[in-house]
């Protein structure tokens, strides 16, 4: 058996050889097989006449040499969990967590297994001409499919916490698959799950495998080299400044709580095959954006009166270096809860209530002179 111009296999005395190799062929290739068929007859004379005849026969098909060459990145969450996330270049399976195989993740694809029916039926050639007969020689190959049901992490309850899947949208292939084959394909745009990312309470790096759509094609993820992702929980300050008895300035402040220095949402992101995994960060107050500014703080000028609450919702750990979590606080602002307030609050009921003084003392005075009572 050759791959490119490469002899990667070869075996004898065999009607059913099994080919086991390795290549260091890349990319598309052509895979030659050739088989020497040697037939030697005696005949039942005396003495014997052993007659020996040799055929070659040769076929060529071009593959795609399969590659399994993942980049994984881990992280521990403030909570103590960790995170796993695995990209591979190439369609693969998933991994598994436990030695065991019991805690694992797949991805879109699953697997049919049929019979090329071009093999039902053989052209048998003789001296006196050619013939067909039914073959009892029927191979079988193993194909790849989007599955409706989708990636998936196992055991569904207790086992971890299937957190991102990323890839390329591809349509549907299920006008391209035999019609004798019935399986769960997908029926519309699907994810093709080139990154797969989890949650869960432990992590053994030393029992993680990673694994090919190919039989037997695996890595540990001791041998990837996993990227560790420090991921850390933000400080995130609000309070109010320059409160008057009619507005308010909110002030937000958002910093790393190691080093201080503050968090800029828009930042450049590590070069990485998952770089354009999920939407940057955001900050909000009370569901509106607010921008920050290179100190890492922001201000919004306030006239309503409530409670007003900031969220910051980070980016993905798996694109950004070092990754933060989730966090809010909120401020409440009420004219009324500063001494301008009041005082405004005070001017505004004097000038109020001077209307209404005038309007008093002047109908009073008028009923006296419409009753001829002499004024007061």
């Amino acid at each position: 058996m050759r791959i490119g111009d490469e002899q990667v296999a070869t075996t004898t005395d065999s009607q059913t050889p099994t080919l086991s190799y390795a290549t260091s062929q890349v990319g598309e290739q052509p895979l030659t097989i050739t088989a020497e068929i040697t037939v030697t007859t005696v005949s039942n004379g005396s003495p014997p006449n052993p007659i020996t005849q040799t055929v070659t026969v040769s076929d060529t098909r071009t593959v795609q040499v399969y590659e399994l060459s993942p980049h994984a990145y881990t992280t521990r969450y403030p909570d103590g969990t960790h995170g796993l996330a695995v990209h591979q270049p190439q369609p693969w399976h998933g991994f598994t967590l436990t030695a065991d195989g019991t805690h694992r993740v797949r991805g879109v694809w699953r697997y049919y297994t049929a019979r090329d029916p071009r093999w039902d039926r053989l052209a048998v050639s003789r001296a006196s001409g050619t013939a067909t007969r039914v073959s009892s020689v029927r191979p079988l190959s193993v194909g790849a499919f989007p599955a409706q049901i989708g990636p998936r992490a196992v055991p569904v309850r207790d086992g971890p916490t299937l957190t991102a899947v990323w890839g390329v949208t591809n349509p549907t292939p299920a006008a391209r698959l035999p019609s004798n084959i019935s399986v769960g394909v997908v029926t519309s745009e699907y994810t093709r799950s080139y990154g797969l990312a989890i949650r869960d309470e432990t992590l053994h790096p030393e029992t993680v495998q990673i694994r090919g759509v190919v039989r037997g094609v695996s890595a540990p993820l001791t041998a990837v080299t996993p990227a560790e992702r420090p991921i850390r929980k933000p400080n995130l300050s609000v309070r109010l400044t320059d409160t008057t008895g009619s507005e308010a300035t909110i002030r937000v402040t958002l910093r790393d709580p190691q080093t201080g220095a503050p968090i800029r949402l828009a930042e450049s992101r590590p070069a990485t095959p998952i770089a354009d995994d999920g939407p940057a960060g955001t900050l909000q107050i009370n569901g509106e954006p607010i921008r920050l500014g290179p100190n890492g703080t922001a201000t919004r000028t306030i006239a309503e009166p409530g409670l007003y609450s900031v969220r910051f919702e980070p980016a993905s750990w798996r694109t950004t270096s070092p990754a933060y979590v989730a966090a809010s606080d909120s401020v409440r602002w009420h004219p009324l809860g500063t001494v301008a307030g009041w005082l405004q609050l005070l001017e505004t009921v004097i000038w109020g209530a001077v209307p209404i003084a005038v309007a008093w003392i002047a109908g009073r005075q008028l009923g006296h002179l419409i009753a001829g009572e002499s004024p007061p």
